[in-house]
């Protein structure tokens, strides 16, 4: 299983899948944040760092073998704890950049899974 795991933080997915019993042939992190990439490191070593989402159409992949595209794009916009702005927020912008490159993978591997995840958001929206 080819997985690509976006805003992946310090693993959460590959975390999720090992409990469940199911090693990733490859596991593709796209992460900024450096503290959260050494625990990944540190826990997952065989994760492969990809970087800014930003840059994905820049990204190394194998995209016709990605089975699974998974992530939590960054909620300081969206959450009722945050400032509610959406896309209005750059942060909130990364939800489009998501929506792209599951489009992308869609039309490399119709038969790819999709999970999205986030934390509540406001009514507003």
């Amino acid at each position: 299983m080819y997985v690509v795991s976006l805003f992946n933080g310090m693993n959460c997915g590959y975390i999720a899948l090992d409990r469940l019993g199911i090693k990733p042939t490859r596991y593709y992190s796209s992460e900024i944040d450096q503290h959260a990439i050494k625990i990944a490191n540190k826990n997952y070593p065989d994760t492969i760092q990809l970087g800014d989402v930003k840059n994905w159409r820049d990204w190394d992949i194998e995209w016709k073998f990605v089975d699974l595209v998974m992530g939590g794009f960054p909620c300081q916009s969206w959450s009722v704890a945050g400032k509610q702005t959406g896309d209005r927020d750059s942060r909130g912008q990364l939800f489009w950049v998501m929506l792209d490159i599951m489009q992308h993978v869609m039309e490399c591997n119709p038969n790819a899974k999709y999970l999205m995840e986030n934390v509540r958001m406001s009514n507003a929206f």
